[in-house]
């Protein structure tokens, strides 16, 4: 396999694959996203040599998505940690499992700060990749927490969305 070394945005040079075709794909983006963020939740590492570390053959708008979507997530994390609380009253916070935390964080980040996004493609994705890496009761959790948010921040006007994420359109 040819490979050759480049250097990451930390400005650290590793390897890189010159014959795997670089990814792509939002549902891969968004599982690399969920793979940071765990990184982070145990180390406490910059976000960005965690994202240098863990990811690479992706295209540059995928890195584009990992670096502001992973971002977005630490930078709002205790207002997202909050309403979490707020969504989930019958349950314990620290009891939510942490990969089901953080896939909550990412689909209310996408809810409220990603505005091309529509609503339904950001809890249909999050609920697929909670099916893959966490528990069998993990998607319906995730899908109930992320419905009634929607709701409620269409509804007080927080999600805010445009371009393509205007497809699901708000209720009147």
């Amino acid at each position: 396999m040819n490979s050759a070394t480049v250097k990451t945005d930390t400005g650290k040079k590793k390897k890189s694959s010159a014959q795997t075709a670089p990814v792509n794909s939002r549902r891969e983006t968004r599982e690399a996203v969920l793979k940071v963020l765990y990184a982070h939740e145990y180390t406490q590492d910059n976000i960005y040599a965690i994202i240098d570390d863990l990811c690479d053959n992706f295209t540059d708008e995928a890195m584009a998505m990992i670096r502001q979507l992973a971002s977005a997530c630490i930078r709002y994390e205790k207002d997202l940690d909050a309403q979490i609380r707020q969504l989930a009253k019958n349950w314990s916070f620290e009891r939510i499992a942490v990969i089901d935390r953080l896939l909550i964080r990412m689909g209310l980040c996408e809810l409220m700060h990603f505005e091309e996004i529509p609503v339904k493609v950001t809890i249909s994705e999050i609920i697929a990749i909670a099916k893959r890496f966490s528990t069998s009761k993990s998607g319906s959790f995730i899908n109930g927490i992320l419905d009634k948010a929607a709701k409620d921040l269409q509804a007080n006007g927080t999600i805010r969305k445009k371009g393509l994420g205007l497809i699901d359109k708000p209720p009147k």
